[in-house]
Parts: C-alpha cells; structure tokens; sequence
C-alpha cells in the first residue's frame, strides 16, 4: 500500500516511521519544512513538500501519490493569540483541503485522524471513565480545532471516505522534549524543585508508542462503516503527584514539589474498552512507559 504520513517529520510521525512495516508499504512523508528536517529512515522513505494551507500543492501530491491511506498528524497547539489563525489554519482547513482534493481527482484513500483528549470538557466531565459517546465540550481554541477536524472527517465519509478518528490525551516517550515527565525524567535537568498545580489533579496519558500502536491497528482495522472514533490512552487515571513519585524511583532523584494551587480538583481519564475490543489495542502500563523513556534518554 501506499501511505501518505502528513506531519510525518513530527515527534509522533518520526516514532511512526521506525515501526511501520516499509516492506509491505511505500510510505510518502509530507512536510512543509523538508529542508530543515531530516527523515529518521532516510531512503526507505520518500520525502515530499506539501503545505496544507495551499490547495495546488495538496492537489499535486495526492495526483502524484495516489495513496491508499493518509495519516494527518500535522497539528499546531497554540492558544495565544499570535497563532490562532494559524492553528485553525491547520488543523481545520488543511483538512479541508485534502478532502476535496480527493474528491477532485475521484480518490477516496482511508483517512486517519489523531484527535485530542481537548474536545472533551476535561476539566469537568460528566463522567469517568469518559468513553467516545460523552459530550464534546472544548475548554479552549485547540480543543475546538480538533473537534472541528472531527466533523471534518465525519462530513466526508458520508462521500465514500473511510475515516478513523484517534483521541488521545497528552503524549510522551522518546522524542519529545518539553512536558512534566520528559522535565522529570531528563538526565540532564539537575533542577530538584517541581511546582504542580495541585496534588488532586488526575491525568490520563500515553506513551508514544502505543499511539503509533493504534494507528497501525487502524490501518488494518476491517469495518462495514465509514466513520470510526476511538479514545486511545492509557486508560486509567494518575495524579500528577503519581507521576512524581514514578520518577523519583526511576532516576533515584528526590523532587521537592510545590503546590500553586491547592484548591484545584479534576480528574480526567478516557475510557478505552472500545478500542480494545475493536482495534485490539492494549496500552503500557504508565510506570513501564516512563522506565523506557527514561532508558532511552539515558542513552542518547
């Protein structure tokens, strides 16, 4: 199959690109920034410039391609008011457009979304675990972009388009290099001191890899319909104090944490029964995850 990555250069594209099948596939990385980013799997992949923001150029590349599938991992999380226009610009009309590229050249590969944990209202849900019937609620502009990107994706399968949407909560694992656990784990950060907005906070979280687990599975996901949603995650709640003392015992560090607010309460964890059962998705326990990130950080 031919299978077009978009955003493929992208912390969770490059995880992606080391552990799909490149045998059986011939996979296409489409970037906008070709020359300052460097493919991880250099010639067993080819390399094409593809700004979503320019129909023409979306239109040329999926001419070019033909792909069987599209991945969209293409994305920007940017709440600040300098990037908005950009962020929507992305993450809701770059969608468009490869959409109705297809439909101008009769193409109609399967589409695979990742969506975020951010269309729900994560700070008050109704219930939890929250599984993929909740109601969406965005508490911010990237939430919205996301669940814009949803309908999007929705809309089209009603025109012969297979459409798998993956919500996932915040991601860590090797490659990336910002977030509470990347500060925690990170070798080289000697900064003892944590402040956390308060010890009651539960998160839900995934390891890398286990995104790039489930975005395998959808390529080989057999359906008799044309829209599938599946919240993909860890699936159980940890507080953040949690995560702290996972990686105290990991590094053997001892973190002196701080509270900026103890009056801050929510838990928000997702529901992934259906994706198990359907997808036979299965993710890593969140201690195991960090001790694999952190060996990894270790050596590099």
């Amino acid at each position: 199959m031919k299978i077009l990555i978009i955003g493929g250069n992208s912390f969770i594209g490059q995880n992606l690109i080391k552990k799909i099948d490149k045998k059986e596939n011939k996979i296409f990385i489409g970037s906008s920034n070709l020359s300052k980013k460097k493919s991880p799997s250099g010639s067993e992949v080819i390399n094409i410039h593809l700004n979503l923001l320019d129909k023409s150029i979306v239109f040329e590349a999926i001419n070019k391609i033909n792909p069987d599938i599209i991945i969209n991992l293409a994305s920007i999380r940017n709440n600040t008011s300098k990037y908005l226009n950009e962020m929507f610009d992305v993450n809701v009309t770059g969608i468009n457009n490869i959409f109705r590229s297809c439909i101008e050249l009769q193409i109609f590969p399967h589409f695979i979304f990742t969506s975020a944990m951010g269309v729900y209202d994560y700070h008050n849900p109704l219930y939890i675990p929250v599984d993929e019937n909740h109601p969406t609620d965005p508490i911010d502009e990237y939430g919205l972009s996301k669940l814009l990107g949803e309908n999007i994706c929705k809309f089209y399968s009603k025109s012969k388009f297979k459409t798998t949407v993956l919500r996932i909560p915040g991601v860590y694992g090797y490659g990336k290099s910002s977030g509470l656990i990347y500060n925690l784990l990170n070798p080289k950060n000697k900064n003892r001191f944590i402040s956390l907005a308060s010890k009651k906070i539960v998160r839900d979280f995934i390891y890398v890899d286990d995104v790039v687990k489930s975005i395998i599975l959808s390529i080989t996901y057999q359906n008799p319909y044309l829209f599938n949603l599946f919240n993909v995650s860890n699936g159980k709640g940890t507080s953040l104090e949690e995560i702290v003392k996972y990686a105290n015992k990991i590094t053997n560090k001892v973190f002196n944490i701080s509270y900026s607010n103890l009056s801050s309460n929510y838990e928000f964890f997702m529901d992934i029964s259906k994706s198990q059962k359907e997808l036979g998705f299965e993710p890593t326990n969140i201690y195991e995850g960090m001790k694999k990130f952190w060996k990894l950080l270790k050596k590099n």
